[in-house]
């Protein structure tokens, strides 16, 4: 199929093929981002509503605990899978969970290693930047 198009008072033809199948690029395996870890926790955010109650829930698994123990998200995203299981031990670089930002999935990393104490976030889950998404012992 022939077409013309015309972009700032200039014409151009372009040829174009119609497929039968969606075209679905592979760009090959995400690419390891390790996790955020800051030396000091960060206050939940005030509000109301679902979202609110989800930073809440994952303010109260967090008090107390040493922050270099804490894997936070480096970007906002939604959680495509969780890849670890409370109760297994995790190498430092080891991924955890899958996250998908920008229509890129990245494996998020152990910053540490040790073992899995608990999963704040569950596969499907929108996630902030550095919100808390495994504690590990």
């Amino acid at each position: 199929m022939k077409l013309q198009i015309t972009i700032d008072d200039k014409r151009y033809e372009a040829e174009i093929e119609v497929l039968d199948e969606p075209f679905v690029p592979h760009v090959g395996s995400p690419a390891n981002i390790p996790a955020a870890v800051s030396a000091k926790p960060r206050p939940a955010a005030a509000g109301t509503g679902p979202a609110h109650a989800a930073a809440a829930a994952g303010a109260e698994a967090i008090a107390g605990v040493d922050e270099a123990k804490l894997c936070r998200s480096v970007v906002m995203g939604l959680v495509v899978r969780v890849l670890v299981e409370v109760g297994q031990e995790v190498e430092a670089g080891q991924p955890l969970l899958l996250l998908e930002a920008m229509k890129m999935e990245s494996n998020v990393t152990a910053p540490i290693g040790g073992t899995v104490a608990k999963i704040l976030v569950v596969g499907g889950e929108s996630v902030k930047k550095g919100q808390a998404l495994v504690q590990l012992a």
